[in-house]
């Protein structure tokens, strides 16, 4: 047992569940069965534990505790099952990591909070079913061992928003907003030696690091409707050095439908030989490529809707809207249809049979015809997504007919409802946490109406 700081306060839990209104840091030890919820501590550890949930907690960092792998919460020890989730991970620049995960199995982390770290965001260590999904990271410091600032340690290696380590397996990384990267590395990185096996990379916003994803040591990776910008250096990069003291590897890999600066292949790794397939992406550069896929293609001027240019746009925060699609966007229904590719996008919008390049859908598909008063409303339908950072629904309206808009739960319960006046964008707070499930959306004008199903995963 690692101890505290003189200042700080050491709550420890040995097979049961003690409680303290002043403890600071917490370590569960050979327990289970233990939800933490609401609670405030320096930091967490989890330790050879089953079945544990943490949410809506805060981790207030204040110190790295002479630990090269500190972070605000770290899973070890074989623990299996555990959940983190809508919690917030403060690093203030004073720990290591946000949330790490080492020699562990069946651990979850969704619609978390994590800034502020001296060395990476999110860290896998030799563990298999990691799901990391919906959270928001930014603000690495890069003052690990061999980072920018080596005299601050002790954080052991550079700064990536996400971090593989060792052999891991069956991670899924869906959903996330990263950026604010400029003095680290990449935004996810695969490290050296042991393999990485069965990773899934979908609906993701990575945004200002060194390189975006940076994949070797890979056997069988899914890299899906992703964004990959404002990279200093490169966007997506496949590493298969065989002829080395440190070799590494890439193949089985499928990138489709991607939004990215560039796609650099290093070592001549062979793309045919190694069964990487590599299509319907859209490259904001020409450096980097060799044999694009057929219905891949590159504008070197193309920027979003509240984004610049991927070359002269580094920005330190961002949110997701600013990366919506243009009207009549090239990557508009312009996407891979079929395979495994996600069934909805960032924002839980159902992808409908065209589906677009990139993690957000400029349109919803909605069942049936739909023609309000005068029928002035024909080639758009209204954009209409949940929020899950703000728990509301955003709308926008490009007719010039009002209507009503109203939220229901699956039994027809009127949760929330506003009146949208001519064209225009807008939010409607649903005013309650939304769980999981179906909810319907009703657009009404005059005597017609329209009745749309949205999932909130």
């Amino acid at each position: 047992m690692r101890k505290g700081t003189p200042f700080s306060k050491l709550l420890f839990i040995w097979g049961i569940l003690v409680s303290s209104a002043i403890a600071e840091q917490l370590i569960l030890k050979d327990t289970s069965d233990v939800v933490l919820d609401g609670k405030t501590y320096d930091r967490l550890i989890i330790d050879n534990c089953k079945n544990i949930v943490v949410k809506n907690c805060t981790f207030n960092a204040v110190d790295h505790y002479g630990d090269a792998y500190s972070a605000c919460v770290k899973v070890q020890g074989g623990s299996d099952n555990i959940i983190i989730q809508d919690s917030r991970m403060l690093g203030n620049y004073k720990i290591c990591d946000g949330i790490y995960v080492q020699e562990s199995t069946n651990v979850t982390a969704k619609n978390n909070y994590l800034s502020e770290f001296r060395n990476d965001g999110l860290k896998v260590h030799s563990a298999s079913k990691v799901s990391y999904l919906n959270n928001e990271v930014h603000g690495l410091l890069s003052q690990g061992t061999d980072g920018y600032n080596l005299s601050e340690g002790p954080c052991y290696g550079h700064s990536d928003l996400i971090q593989f380590k060792f052999e891991v397996s069956n991670i899924v990384i869906d959903g996330n907003l990263m950026y604010g990267n400029k003095w680290g590395n990449a935004g996810i990185f695969f490290g050296n030696n042991d393999s990485k096996k069965n990773i899934r990379i979908s609906n993701n916003i990575i945004i200002s690091s060194k390189e975006a994803v940076t994949v070797k040591n890979a056997d069988g990776v899914e890299i899906y409707n992703n964004i990959f910008w404002g990279q200093r250096e490169r966007g997506l990069e496949l590493n298969g050095e065989n002829n080395s003291s440190d070799p590494a590897f890439a193949k089985n890999i499928k990138i489709y439908n991607n939004i990215m600066g560039n796609f650099t292949v290093l070592h001549s790794l062979d793309l045919e030989e190694n069964n990487i397939e590599e299509d319907f992406n859209l490259f904001g550069s020409t450096s980097g490529h060799k044999n694009l896929g057929e219905n891949s293609f590159i504008d070197v001027d193309y920027s979003f809707s509240g984004i610049g240019n991927h070359k002269k746009h580094h920005p330190d925060s961002v949110y997701w809207q600013q990366f919506e699609p243009k009207f009549d966007d090239k990557v508009v229904d312009a996407g891979k249809v079929g395979g495994n590719l996600p069934l909805v996008d960032l924002m839980n919008r159902i992808r409908d049979e065209f589906p677009d390049i990139g993690p957000l859908e400029f349109d919803v598909s909605i069942e049936g015809p739909f023609s309000l008063v005068n029928d002035k409303f024909k080639s758009k339908m209204p954009k209409i997504a949940f929020n899950r950072f703000s728990n509301s629904l955003n709308y926008n309206w490009p007719g010039q007919t009002h209507f009503s808009l109203f939220v229901l739960d699956i039994r027809g319960t009127v949760l929330s409802s506003t009146e949208v006046l001519n064209s225009g964008a807008g939010q409607l707070p649903l005013g309650k946490e939304v769980k999981p499930g179906f909810y319907l959306i009703q657009l009404s004008s005059g005597s017609e109406h329209h009745i749309q199903k949205i999932i909130v995963l």
